[in-house]
C-alpha cells in the first residue's frame, strides 16, 4: 500500500477567510498539495474564546503561547463580544473555494457556529445540532457547492452530532483525533454517520502551545511524529495534518512544509480526504467514542481511544 496523506485546512474565523486564505492557498500551490477546506458559514464569536480561558483545563495557558493577538488580529478576539459577530462564509469566500474547488481542491462543512458547536454540542438536544448542520450545508449548498464531507468544530463530537451526520448523505466525516481511518458504532453497537477519517498529527498552533518546543523546532518535532507513525507496521494509515490559515500561513508555515518534503522523501503523495474515503475497506474497525484532552488544545477533543503521544485519555465512553 503506498503512503497517503492529506491536508486539511480549517476556515474557523473572519481571518482565516480573509487575510490568510490567499496567503494560504499560495502555500498549497507551490508545493502542488491538493487540500480538503472545511470552512464554518456561521458568525465569527471568535471574542467568546476569552471566555474559555476561564472555564476550561488548559486554555489560558495555550492562548498565551499562542498569542492571540498576532494570530487572530484585534477584530477577531472581539468578535461577537464588543463587536457585532461578522459571517465566515462571505460572497468572496464561496468565490475563491469556487476557484479552488476547480483546481483539485475539495470543500467541506466545519458546521454553522462554530464557537457555539465548540462551547455547548455536549449539551445540545437533536434538534439544535441537526439545525446547525442544516444551516451550514445550506449555506455551501446556495454558492453551488458540493460538500461530501464535514469535519466537526474543534473535534468535539457527541453520539448525537455523528447519528446526525447520518441523514446529510456525506462520504466522509473528520471529527476525531485518533490514529487510523474507522467507522464509529453507538452504545447499541449500531453503526453511525459515514466513515471518519480523523487527524493523527498534532497542528502548528498545538506544537506553538508546547512549552517545550521552540520556534526552530516546531517542524522537526511534527517530523517526529510523522516517522512515528510511518514505522507503524502496515497497513500505514493515512497522514492527516490540519492547518489554520491564520497560523499555518500567517505565522510559521515550516512544519507544514516540512511534512510535504518528508510525505514526498518518503515516496507518499497527497489527495483530498475525498479522494482517500473513495479508497476505504469497507471493513474498517468498529470503536465506541470517547474524549480525551490534546497537548496544547484547552477542553477535550473526541477520540477512539487510540494511543498518539500527545492524547491524554479520559475514562469511560462518549454518549
Amino acid at each position: 500500500m503506498s503512503l497517503i496523506a492529506a491536508i486539511r485546512v480549517d476556515i474557523c474565523c473572519r481571518r482565516a477567510a480573509t487575510e490568510a486564505l490567499a496567503p494560504m492557498r499560495e502555500l498549497l500551490d507551490r508545493h502542488s498539495v491538493p487540500a480538503t477546506w472545511c470552512v464554518a458559514t456561521g458568525p465569527d464569536r471568535s471574542g467568546l474564546a476569552l471566555s474559555n480561558a476561564l472555564l476550561e483545563p488548559g486554555f489560558s495557558r495555550r492562548m498565551l503561547r499562542v498569542n492571540p493577538l498576532r494570530t487572530y488580529g484585534l477584530r477577531s478576539l472581539v468578535a461577537g463580544t464588543l463587536l457585532p459577530a461578522e459571517t465566515i462564509f462571505s460572497a468572496d469566500v464561496a468565490k475563491a473555494l469556487i476557484e479552488m474547488g476547480a483546481a483539485g481542491h475539495e470543500v467541506a462543512l466545519h458546521g454553522h457556529d462554530h464557537r457555539a458547536w465548540q462551547n455547548r454540542i455536549g449539551r445540545w438536544p437533536n434538534e439544535r445540532i441537526a439545525a446547525d448542520l442544516e444551516a451550514s450545508r445550506a449555506a455551501i449548498d446556495s454558492a453551488g457547492i458540493e460538500a461530501r464531507g464535514s469535519a466537526a468544530p474543534a473535534w468535539r463530537a457527541t453520539e448525537l452530532s455523528v447519528e446526525a451526520l447520518s441523514g446529510l448523505g456525506l462520504l466522509w466525516a473528520s471529527d476525531l483525533r485518533a490514529r487510523e481511518p474507522l467507522r464509529l458504532v453507538n452504545s447499541g453497537g449500531k453503526q453511525q454517520g459515514p466513515p471518519q477519517i480523523p487527524v493523527n498529527l498534532p497542528t502548528c498552533d498545538e506544537l506553538i502551545a508546547w512549552p517545550d518546543v521552540g520556534s526552530a523546532d516546531r517542524a522537526s518535532t511534527l517530523a517526529g511524529m510523522v516517522r512515528t507513525l510511518v514505522s507503524l507496521p502496515p497497513p500505514i494509515p493515512p497522514l492527516i495534518y490540519c492547518a489554520h490559515p491564520e497560523v499555518d500561513a500567517l505565522i510559521d508555515s515550516r512544519p507544514l512544509q516540512r511534512f510535504v518534503e518528508l510525505l514526498r522523501a518518503e515516496g507518499g503523495r497527497f489527495a483530498t480526504l475525498g479522494e482517500i474515503a473513495v479508497g476505504l475497506t469497507d471493513r474498517l474497525p468498529l470503536r465506541r467514542l470517547k474524549r480525551a484532552r490534546c497537548r496544547g488544545r484547552g477542553g477535550w477533543v473526541a477520540t477512539d481511544g487510540s494511543e498518539l503521544p500527545w492524547l491524554q485519555h479520559f475514562g469511560g465512553e462518549l454518549g
